[in-house]
């Protein structure tokens, strides 16, 4: 593969965050519960939390207004 190819391409952790924020923003920063980001990604609230936590994204009180 091509140097060039490569650095086009997004890291994985790149590409999860941004699909989990582009989520946050379908349930209006809701994570828990019915309707909420968790259900949406198919995961377990705890899971998306630790995920969240992890790639650095605020939610909840930690949010920015959206």
């Amino acid at each position: 593969m091509r140097m060039a190819a490569w650095d086009a391409r997004l890291k994985l952790d790149e590409a999860i965050s941004r699909h989990i924020l582009r989520v946050l923003e379908m349930t209006k920063g809701k994570v828990h519960g019915k309707g909420g980001a968790a259900e949406v990604l198919g995961n377990q609230s705890q899971y998306s939390s630790a995920r969240m936590n992890q790639l650095r994204i605020p939610y909840g009180r930690k949010a920015p207004p959206r």
